[in-house]
């Protein structure tokens, strides 16, 4: 099945987990794919492999033109979500690092600061820089609150993500973490 070592975590999800997920999937597709998969299965499985990967270096990669953003150890996809990108081709591209990683972010304006928790902060509840050879860019990878915002072009250059995706990443990704962003 499509879900045999997922997040390419052998024996990291329990078998019985699997064998749900499994179930689910054959519904699925049984459905015409009409359903989409219970958030709550998914984000128990998607646990289960961070758990088991505390301390495994990872990679991440950025797909500019599908709007993907790639979670790897070991050239092995572990997930992979779907981002939005800046407006007119403003994620840049290139090899970078997660240069800081910061929760409940202050947002810097144009001189102007934004502090955490404000209805005008767009960054969310993280935020993670990029950074080239330890010098940290304007550019980052933090959630939106404008779920429409995904799959298309719509910041000023950084990598959006829905709320619940940008916490695994956050998780999943010390400082340090490659990411090439291509396309």
């Amino acid at each position: 099945a499509a879900l045999d070592g997922a997040f390419g975590v052998q024996g990291a999800i329990p078998s019985v987990w699997m064998d749900v997920a499994e179930q689910l999937e054959s519904e699925l597709v049984s459905d015409g794919g009409a359903m989409q998969p219970l958030g709550a299965m998914n984000d128990a499985l998607e646990m289960e492999a961070v758990e088991s990967l505390r301390g495994a270096p990872v990679r991440v990669e950025v797909d500019r033109k599908n709007f993907v953003l790639t979670v790897l150890r070991n050239d092995r996809v572990l997930t992979q979500f779907p981002v939005g990108l800046g407006l007119d081709g403003a994620t840049p591209g290139g090899e970078f690092q997660i240069a800081n990683k910061i929760s409940n972010p202050d947002w810097y304006n144009r001189g102007d600061v934004v502090p955490a928790g404000d209805p005008g902060n767009p960054l969310g509840a993280s935020w993670m820089g990029l950074g080239v050879d330890g010098t940290a860019t304007s550019y980052g990878i933090h959630p939106t609150k404008e779920g429409d915002s995904i799959g298309r072009e719509a910041s000023r250059g950084c990598i959006l993500m829905w709320p619940e995706h940008a916490a695994t990443l956050f998780r999943l990704c010390p400082i340090g973490t490659p990411v090439r962003i291509t396309g």
